[in-house]
């Protein structure tokens, strides 16, 4: 039976946290290192609004927290061409922000492909000063290999082989589904954010599409978002969430 992958898009936030509206009312002026300013201010539960890099407007979001203190939304900037899509982890504890910027559209040559930068920064406090501690880029999770269950059906392995380098695999799927057994090697970063809370994104070349998600690993699940152009060759920016368990590690 083909897959269908369309469907399973579909399901892939049943397991999402319930949506976050703490920060409705509230400003967020961040500095970013290397970047300069960014202002998300939260009028409502479904508009922010955005002053960064020339970007000057209201904005759909949603926004889940993938523990106490940490807050995580993923969306697509309207009205930006080339497409663009931001999504931030903000740490309310420590202060720190990270900011996934990433673009779709900008390679004339291959005008699929996602290209993206990251920024660490802090976020001004009450006292009306920046925190100076930062997110950073870790190997912490190489070694690992985590099981991740997207829907009923649908299991996904993950195997973080090296710091930027790691392979999916459907472990589980509906029977007959073609997508079963399916396996690919693909580009990614490792982000830590504390002691059990990472940013783990991946890049699909051939698709154009940029993977992200923050995974908790003391609850075992994560959540995050896709941006890009979908097997439909459709755009596609979309929240996703799964619960996982440890799987057997194999960097073969």
């Amino acid at each position: 039976m083909e897959y269908n992958y369309r469907q399973l898009f579909k399901g892939l936030a049943q397991f999402r946290p319930a949506l976050s509206f703490e920060l409705v009312g509230r400003t967020l002026e961040a500095k970013l290192d290397g970047k300069g300013s960014m202002i998300l201010s939260f009028p409502t539960k479904k508009e922010l609004y955005l002053l960064y890099d020339g970007i000057n407007q209201d904005n759909p979001y949603e926004m889940v927290k993938i523990d106490d203190e940490v807050y995580v939304f993923h969306f697509e900037v309207l009205h930006q061409s080339p497409r663009r899509c931001l999504s931030i982890v903000y740490d309310a504890a420590s202060g720190q922000i990270t900011v996934f910027d990433a673009r779709q559209g900008q390679c004339t040559e291959y005008p699929r492909k996602v290209e993206r930068d990251i920024y660490f920064g802090a976020v001004k406090g009450a006292d009306g000063t920046y925190p100076e501690g930062r997110a950073g880029f870790t190997s912490d999770l190489c070694g690992r290999a985590i099981d991740f269950t997207y829907t009923s059906d649908v299991t996904v392995r993950h195997t973080y082989i090296e710091p930027h380098l790691f392979r999916w695999k459907f472990v589980e799927a509906a029977p007959g589904d073609s997508a079963l057994g399916a396996t690919q090697k693909e580009y990614c970063d490792f982000v830590k954010i504390n002691d059990h809370i990472y940013i783990f994104s991946w890049l699909e070349k051939i698709a154009g599409v940029q993977g992200w998600c923050v995974e908790n690993l003391d609850r075992m699940y994560h959540a995050g978002g896709f941006f890009g152009i979908g097997p439909d060759d459709k755009p596609e920016c979309y929240c996703m969430a799964a619960y996982g368990k440890p799987a057997p590690f194999d960097p073969s």
